[in-house]
């Protein structure tokens, strides 16, 4: 995905930085995010999206690449798609949020 937004010649130093992280491990599964939320604030909402989905594919349960994938598909105007997209990131915050909790109670339990 990177390579075809640096081929289009329409990504800015900022993004530059994050591309070869990508290229050097594409399984970094953050710089996906880094990147689409850096496109996301330039307009590139096609680019955005690409660079959020292939995250979602490195990693599906990074939540972070759900909610830029969302966020493209929202301001592109695709809002059942954006909408899916935030229900799959909230699965996974949910999920590490009841984690803390337990932690939490546990910890607690202990004092």
């Amino acid at each position: 995905m990177w390579a075809i937004v640096l081929q289009r010649g329409k990504i800015s130093r900022s993004n530059r930085r994050v591309s070869p992280a990508i290229e050097l491990n594409s399984r970094l599964t953050p710089a996906y995010g880094y990147l689409a939320k850096a496109l996301i604030q330039q307009n590139q909402l096609k680019e955005a999206e690409e660079a959020a989905r292939a995250g979602t594919q490195v990693d599906p349960n990074y939540s972070e690449n759900w909610r830029q994938l969302g966020r493209a598909l929202e301001l592109s105007g695709r809002l059942p798609e954006a909408a899916e997209a935030y229900s799959k990131m909230n699965k996974f915050f949910n999920s590490f949020s009841q984690s803390i909790r337990s932690l939490q109670r546990r910890s607690d339990g202990q004092q």
